[in-house]
């Protein structure tokens, strides 16, 4: 009878390989913190929320474009219908008109990218001058903040051209500075910056509010995880995430500096160059 010390001793070689199991679990366990920041249990709950994300925004967006297509309608008639009217008021109304139906066809663009976004499906992209796409989202963000909060924008002042989606990177700026501009964050100056580094475009928007709590930068880009209960959807950020993952890119926030605040970085590779990898 072998003892239990012999090689030969299955229960030994069980053991051995229970052992080794359970290393390559702790081993694959620790690889999926490191790409995703979450364990193989978080993954698994992220996946399900996300699938529970996807059924809301193919019901959101059924819902939603309805409406918009009649705004999209109305708006045209009325355009064509302007000639009627005496010129005073015609060129207010016309660009009135144009506005309203500007960002009706936006939101059914976004609408659109959201369910491309949820279904795993590619965006249309093409190579497109970063810049402008960011203005645009700094430009809508000034309707959207609190009147005491100013926003800033830095442009890289060179062409950084991006294989993108203009409706999703606008949405992406757009949910950071949102989220910057909030109330609760207690920021008076917000500040876009873009850059070049290396093969990469480099986007960042900075804040001088109260910060991210420590306990809490793992978690602020969770989906449906928000720290503004009734009023927040824990979307934003993690939307945010999503979008620059699907160009390529990563969305991070850096570590926190000697001045108040909080800065989140934007990386997205150039059209003519190779993604050079995570920051370290």
């Amino acid at each position: 009878m072998p003892h239990s010390g012999d090689p030969a001793d299955p229960v030994s070689e069980l053991r051995a390989r229970v052992e080794a199991l359970e290393r390559e679990l702790a081993r694959r366990d620790a690889r999926l913190v490191e790409v995703y920041g979450a364990s193989a249990d978080e993954v698994i709950e992220r996946t399900g929320r996300l699938a529970l994300l996807g059924s809301l925004a193919a019901g959101i967006a059924h819902e939603i474009n309805g409406p918009l297509g009649s705004i999209v309608v109305s708006s045209e008639l009325a355009l064509m219908q302007l000639d009627a009217l005496p010129d005073p008021q015609r060129a207010e109304l016309r660009e009135t008109l144009q506005r309203h139906l500007d960002d009706a066809r936006r939101a059914g663009r976004i609408t659109r990218d959201l369910l491309e976004l949820v279904r795993a499906e590619p965006a249309q992209r093409r190579a497109t001058e970063l810049d402008p796409v960011v203005a645009g989202a700094v430009e809508r963000a000034r309707r959207l903040a609190p009147g005491e909060v100013e926003l800033e924008l830095d442009p890289a002042g060179e062409p950084l051209l991006v294989g993108l989606s203009p409706g999703q990177i606008e949405l992406l700026v757009l949910n950071l500075l949102v989220n910057a501009s909030d109330p609760e964050v207690g920021a008076r100056r917000v500040r876009v910056q873009t850059r070049r580094d290396g093969g990469a475009a480099c986007l960042r928007v900075t804040d001088d509010g109260r910060g991210v709590p420590e306990e809490l930068r793992q978690r602020i880009f969770e989906t449906l995880y928000t720290t503004r209960p009734g009023r927040g959807t824990g979307l934003g950020l993690s939307l945010a995430r999503s979008i620059a993952g699907a160009h390529g890119g990563q969305v991070l926030l850096e570590p926190a500096g000697a001045e108040p605040g909080s800065s989140f970085l934007v990386r997205l590779p150039l059209a003519s160059g190779a993604f050079p990898g995570q920051i370290a």
